[in-house]
């Protein structure tokens, strides 16, 4: 265990941080969301969408909004939401991102797990104030955030995260799709390009075995822009869970083009493979 995440070095094998390396590495994935239909709540159709939402229909009836392009307005929870039971897609997706702001006001939300997370694309978005749980493993697929994985945000361009927990278990590990060799996963993002992310924490477990890179916050963390010029950054965050994978660590499991740590600390048990 490495209780001193200030820097980069509490990573468990540090990953090349080479500044002309590729900094978009999701490849083609499909938007669809393929998730066997599970004593399915589902929301009312033509029911009016103001982005308050109270319960799982009303969680699920802005995420297909927001999927299907009808709905590009805001997010905010006023109680707990529990989604087992359902078939969730995931809020956004590669054609249709989610760029407005999600605010939890400090509400849990319970996925039913796999193949989504609780926000699968987001672009310039502002995510805050939300744990996340999950009654079954959270683990990467195609069609979630191109093969990225996060309790909060599998795939997260810009914008920030801040004030938020995820408990949920996130499986690097790509199932049944061959063509992928492992995801980016991470307790609050898989991959976070120019994002900064602020006062969070994890303590689900990261089983990234699969995974290129695995971490209690965020797996992929990289700078933005032709020049690298819109870095990302994490801070004040802390993790708890354990973290096993290929490059792997309590706060990142890789850092690129002059992204930083600061103010973090790790208490989770980090193994590499």
């Amino acid at each position: 265990k490495d209780a001193d995440a200030a820097a980069p070095a509490e990573t468990k094998k540090a990953a090349d941080t080479d500044a002309q390396e590729e900094s978009d590495t999701t490849g083609e994935a499909s938007d669809d969301i393929d998730i066997e239909p599970k004593a399915v709540t589902e929301a009312e159709p033509g029911a009016e969408i103001n982005g308050s939402v109270s319960s799982a229909e009303d969680l699920l009836q802005v995420a297909q909004a927001i999927n299907n392009g009808s709905y590009k307005g805001n997010i905010t929870l006023t109680a707990d939401i529990n989604l087992s039971g359902t078939s969730w897609p995931g809020i956004g997706n590669k054609v249709n991102q989610f760029k407005s702001t999600f605010d939890g006001q400090e509400h849990t939300v319970t996925l039913p797990g796999e193949k989504a997370s609780l926000i699968n694309y987001a672009n310039g978005a502002t995510v805050k104030n939300v744990v996340v749980d999950s009654v079954k493993p959270i683990w990467a697929s195609e069609s979630c955030g191109a093969g990225c994985v996060g309790g909060v945000v599998a795939h997260m361009r810009g914008g920030s995260i801040e004030g938020c927990g995820n408990l949920a278990t996130i499986e690097g590990d790509i199932k049944n799709e061959d063509r992928w060799h492992g995801a980016y996963a991470g307790g609050i993002a898989g991959y976070a390009q120019g994002t900064k992310i602020r006062q969070c924490w994890n303590a689900g477990k990261i089983e990234g075995n699969k995974a290129k890179y695995a971490a209690g916050i965020a797996g992929f963390v990289l700078a933005a822009g032709q020049d690298y010029s819109e870095k990302s950054s994490i801070s004040q965050c802390a993790n708890m869970g354990d973290v096993r994978g290929s490059y792997c660590g309590g706060i990142a499991g890789r850092l690129a083009h002059g992204s930083t740590i600061s103010n973090c600390s790790n208490s989770g048990a980090v193994t590499g493979n």
